[in-house]
């Protein structure tokens, strides 16, 4: 399962803002690439917050909870998303 999350969005902006692809998104350097708006004074960050359309991508509580549980105790190569929800389900 694709989570919608932080080092999908470092990778995509910072490499639009110039970063090598082989950059790990997880260093401290990527932030040079990235912290654009940290930058801004702020009457400039008010002008971006008033005119940018602005959006949130929301998981389901649900499967949020599979995927922490699949990434932290099962090996996910082998089980699927549908797998462990028709597990949980049968529980029920």
């Amino acid at each position: 399962m694709n989570q919608v999350a932080c080092t999908g969005w470092k990778q995509v902006l910072s490499q639009a803002n110039g970063a090598p692809s082989h950059l790990d998104v997880h260093s401290r350097r990527v932030y040079r690439y990235v912290d654009l708006f940290g930058k801004l004074s702020p009457v400039a960050k008010q002008r971006v917050l008033d005119s940018y359309f602005k959006f949130v991508f929301v998981r389901h509580p649900f499967e949020r909870l599979v995927s922490a549980y699949l990434d932290k105790f099962i090996d996910t190569q082998y089980v699927s998303y549908f797998s462990v929800e028709q597990s949980a389900l049968r529980v029920q």
